[in-house]
């Protein structure tokens, strides 16, 4: 009986394997656990034991369970590097400057360049005040070291006052306007001074006309007409002392007379008293003719625009700017 119990446990051993591998091929003898979730990658700690074979669906859950962290990982990553909207104004603008507002290139006259002009207008100038006078320019600058700059043409405006003491009237140049060829114009303010065309010197020499001679002369004709009368006057009194030494005057002679002189005399003293008042309002001046020829001489450097120096445009290589000269056609 012992033998056969033994016997009969040895059977049952050598059949268990191959009972124990069905009942592996039909369900898993033993449950892998769920990996917990973590921020980390995934690594070999899900408890899978590479000696038993897994199920199919068990290898597939965790490789989705780890595409998940992966995914998870990823977005977190997102998330940290995400780029900030910039903080502070959303537009910062500069202000540039247009081309127009620049400024155009010019050509400078040096202080010291002549030129030769004449005069369109007349003037008769006092000393009281200063008067306007109208130049053309008839040649062109000539400027240090025999530089030329052609302006002929253009229009001098200049301030002019009389001197008696030299007999000349100064003038003081304020501003000059041209032309170009094409229609452009430009003014600049011109500080210099006006010699005479035939001496060189300061001022333009002038014809003075004094015009309290004429006065002068009514004035003495009055007087000598008041001292007439006066004489009269007095020729028709006569002058009695009395005792106690007083002196009186009585008419002796003709009456008529007598009032007819004192009325001269008194008119002629009126008269001369309004001409000597005339000739103190009335002023010298000196005159000077349109036409004379005279010397402009810069006192300041004056800017003059390029632009007017310009030449037409021609198929010769040496340019067409000329800045120094620009010839008379």
């Amino acid at each position: 009986k012992v033998i056969a119990e033994s016997l009969q446990k040895i059977s049952e051993r050598l059949d268990e394997p191959q009972e124990q591998k069905d009942k592996n091929d039909a369900t898993p003898t033993e449950e892998t656990p769920q990996p917990q979730e973590s921020t980390s990658p995934p690594t070999n700690e899900n408890n899978v034991s590479f000696d038993q074979p897994t199920s199919n669906h068990q290898v597939s859950g965790v490789r989705a369970q780890d595409q998940g962290q992966a995914t998870s990982v990823a977005a977190n990553h997102r998330k940290v590097f995400k780029r900030q909207p910039p903080s502070g104004p959303s537009t910062i603008s500069f202000p540039v400057q247009s081309s127009a507002a620049k400024s155009e290139m010019t050509i400078k006259v040096p202080a010291g360049s002549y030129l030769k002009a004449k005069l369109l207008t007349g003037v008769e100038a006092s000393e009281s005040r200063p008067v306007p006078v109208l130049l053309q320019a008839d040649y062109f600058f000539v400027g240090p070291n025999k530089t030329k700059i052609d302006l002929s043409g253009c229009f001098i405006i200049a301030k002019s006052q009389g001197n008696l003491s030299i007999e000349r009237i100064e003038m003081q140049t304020d501003k000059i306007s041209c032309v170009s060829k094409s229609g452009k114009m430009f003014e600049r303010g011109l500080n210099g001074f006006v010699a005479d065309g035939n001496d060189s010197s300061f001022g333009i020499t002038g014809i003075v006309n004094s015009k309290q001679s004429r006065v002068a002369s009514m004035a003495f004709l009055s007087s000598v007409v008041q001292g007439i009368g006066s004489a009269i006057q007095q020729a028709q009194t006569s002058t009695q002392t009395n005792a106690l030494g007083g002196s009186s005057s009585v008419i002796t002679g003709d009456q008529a007379k007598h009032m007819a002189a004192g009325g001269v005399s008194n008119a002629a003293s009126l008269v001369t008293n309004w001409y000597l008042q005339h000739a103190q309002n009335l002023l010298p001046t000196i005159n000077v003719g349109s036409g004379q020829d005279v010397w402009l001489i810069l006192q300041d450097t004056v800017d003059l625009p390029n632009w007017y120096f310009a030449k037409p445009k021609t198929q010769s290589a040496q340019g067409s700017f000329s800045y120094l000269s620009r010839l008379i056609d």
